[in-house]
């Protein structure tokens, strides 16, 4: 028995000795100031992925369809079919403007740490105008198609590439998000 109480009370200064220890306080506070700064870390990553989640232009689709007649515009972004052939520091986007059946196109493109650029308008001609589409075509063979009811654009480029132009700000958060999920 007492064999076992020196045993318990040799123990008790262990602990005693590691309590009291300025070690053991710089240990646990350089655990903690860790445990801090990757979460700082944490939280600098997900601030800059989600301001990469809004987009550097104002989206929007205002085009009026009435018989005969298409008056408006379509801002997009051009998101890739292929997600992983997506630029991540390079953001397109793309303005469609249609102004009693005139069709014009104008790129526009934003690197992250740079304000937007906009090319100059380019005209579009209408290939088919039936109740469900426009399709329109520039002079280098891309192909828009704006589908009426869903309110949707697709663009084909002349290599047969596609890409659709996201319109809706929570649609092109969750591209940008499901983008940079890495």
């Amino acid at each position: 028995m007492n064999h076992n109480m020196n045993e318990e009370a040799s123990n008790k200064n262990w602990l005693v000795r590691i309590v009291k220890s300025k070690a053991t306080y710089v240990v646990i506070l350089l655990i903690i100031s860790n445990i801090v700064f990757y979460l700082k870390y944490k939280d600098a990553e997900w601030s800059l992925k989600y301001s990469r989640a809004v987009p550097r232009i104002e989206l929007s689709n205002t085009l009026k369809y009435s018989p005969g007649l298409l008056n408006g515009r379509i801002i997009g972004f051009v998101a890739f079919k292929n997600i992983e052939d997506q630029p991540k520091d390079l953001k397109q986007y793309l303005i469609i403007e249609a102004n009693n059946q005139v069709f014009t196109a104008q790129d526009v493109y934003a690197f992250d740490s740079l304000a937007p650029r906009y090319t100059e308008p380019y005209a579009l001609k209408v290939v088919e105008n039936n109740n469900n589409n426009i399709t329109l075509k520039d002079d280098t063979g891309n192909v828009f198609i704006i589908d009426k009811p869903l309110a949707t654009v697709s663009w084909i480029d002349p290599q047969g590439d596609r890409s659709d132009l996201i319109i809706d700000d929570s649609q092109y958060r969750d591209f940008i998000l499901s983008l940079y999920k890495d």
